[in-house]
């Protein structure tokens, strides 16, 4: 337990990573295929803050919890979390 999480705040997704596409989006997020500068491709959950006066949802926090523990050969790896300018956090 405890691992090291990288954390990241950044003006704008682009500003580090291409968006390459959305590959999926769900009532609580929407998925992105991104590029980095060195041609690894990444997944992003972008997170949808539904009730901004009640702040960051418990059901975001239960699953970077369990993300960055969690180790399996089917489920990808949560490398990072980037909140952008305007308060978009994404899952990388």
């Amino acid at each position: 337990k405890g691992s090291k999480m990288d954390c990241e705040i950044l003006e704008s997704i682009e500003d580090k990573y291409e968006v390459i596409q959305q590959i999926g989006s769900g009532t609580y997020s929407n998925v992105f295929l991104l590029r980095d500068c060195n041609y690894n491709l990444f997944a992003a959950k972008q997170l949808k803050i539904l009730q901004k006066m009640l702040g960051f949802p418990i059901n975001s926090i239960r699953e970077i919890s369990i993300l960055k523990d969690l180790k399996c050969k089917n489920i990808v790896d949560l490398r990072k979390i980037i909140s952008t300018s305007n308060n978009i956090v994404y899952l990388v």
